[in-house]
């Protein structure tokens, strides 16, 4: 990559998975902190989110950034999943394949271990952007101070505002999916041991309503409440623990009791959202990955494995032979072999949640996963 001036706006995933994966492979050229620098507004870093479901493309993507993903300080394998309706009786049985569970803090600690101080900057706002044209030419942040770059990278997630810069500078129609979540991670060691190397989800029969319990490391289980917000309406400043516990009366009690269990702080209330994907992925010198690049509705568990397979390719092209080519056709080859993999899981998701709103009989007969 030479000496390229190179920015990544985003500290999730995508972003930290691509600075790794720049540093890991610019180190014995450069030192990374004079070239590389990763804004992410949050100061937090590592404690926000939940977790995920890695599958093969992300965890080959996380053993080629030097991440084991079977790591116990990072995931637990899964060997299937369990569909049971609301009164508790069984309606099928999925084997997994390749597929490791994550708490969302371990996989960005593990991301950022070994980044050079200089490169992340956490705490760091990005308030716009100076253009020419369609050529980014630097950063606004605090204070109207710009920070001149040669390359941004858009990892900014659903609401990205770089993907903006792309779409012709106009704003994206955001709508909000009909499914919602309700999501939190808690200490249930008794729990996770029951799960061992599975995951359960409960449907309610009429559609448009589930509980599912995934195990993590350490003891640690992620449950989350899905539903239909048209059915169902969340009041404003509700008790999320409360609301979702009025929801799954009718679910079995054992269900209800680890939800007790957990601190209201801890809960999340996610709202989806359902886009078409950007008509492109690069501009001069800007490129989009993760969740900037692909939103996807939640049962396709494809947003990571995505966003990590993005990262590691990107990281790659940028730190090979660009100077032969230029940066623009570097930026190319990654939209042409990543724009293809966008409409696909868009499609499953809708067909998932369309599936999800009519009946648990047509939920239950899906994968819980795409592939």
């Amino acid at each position: 990559m030479g000496v390229l001036n190179t920015a990544i706006v985003g500290g999730g995933v995508s972003g930290l998975a691509l600075a790794r994966g720049l540093q890991r492979r610019l180190q014995p050229r450069h030192q990374g902190g004079e070239v590389l620098r990763l804004y992410e507004r949050r100061a937090d870093r590592h404690a926000q989110g939940f977790g995920f479901l890695v599958q093969a493309d992300g965890c080959r993507a996380l053993r080629r950034l030097g991440i084991d993903p079977h790591s116990p300080a990072i995931g637990l394998p899964l060997r299937h999943v369990r569909i049971f309706f609301s009164d508790g009786s069984l309606v099928g049985e999925h084997a997994l394949d390749n597929t490791v569970a994550m708490e969302r803090p371990s996989l960005l600690k593990a991301l950022s271990q070994g980044l050079e101080p200089a490169v992340l900057r956490y705490g760091e706002a990005i308030d716009g952007y100076e253009m020419d044209g369609n050529r980014v030419l630097g950063l606004r942040g605090a204070g109207g101070i710009t920070t001149p770059v040669d390359l941004l990278i858009g990892a900014d997630g659903a609401h990205s505002r770089c993907r903006q810069l792309i779409e012709a500078g106009s704003r994206l129609p955001a709508r909000l999916a009909r499914v919602q979540e309700i999501v939190a991670c808690v200490d249930h060691p008794a729990m996770a041991e029951q799960l061992g190397s599975g995951f359960v989800k409960y449907l309610h029969p009429q559609g448009g309503l589930a509980l599912g319990l995934v195990p993590l490391t350490a003891g640690r289980v992620i449950w989350f409440v899905q539903f239909d917000c048209h059915r169902y309406v969340l009041p404003r400043q509700a008790d999320l623990l409360a609301f979702a516990l009025e929801l799954l009366a009718g679910f079995p009690a054992w269900l209800r009791d680890v939800l007790r269990n957990t601190a209201s702080a801890q809960l999340h209330h996610w709202r989806p959202l359902d886009l078409d994907p950007p008509t492109h992925l690069v501009g001069p010198n800007l490129a989009l990955i993760g969740d900037a690049a692909h939103p996807m509705l939640p049962f396709t568990s494809q947003g990571v494995n995505l966003a990590l397979a993005d990262a590691e390719l990107l990281a790659a092209l940028l730190t090979g032979p660009i100077e032969r080519c230029g940066l623009p056709e570097v930026l190319r080859i990654y939209e042409q072999r990543r724009q293809p993999l966008r409409s696909p899981f868009v499609a499953m998701g809708r067909a998932m949640s369309s599936d999800f709103l009519a009946s648990a009989e047509r939920a239950a007969l899906q994968p819980p996963v795409a592939t």
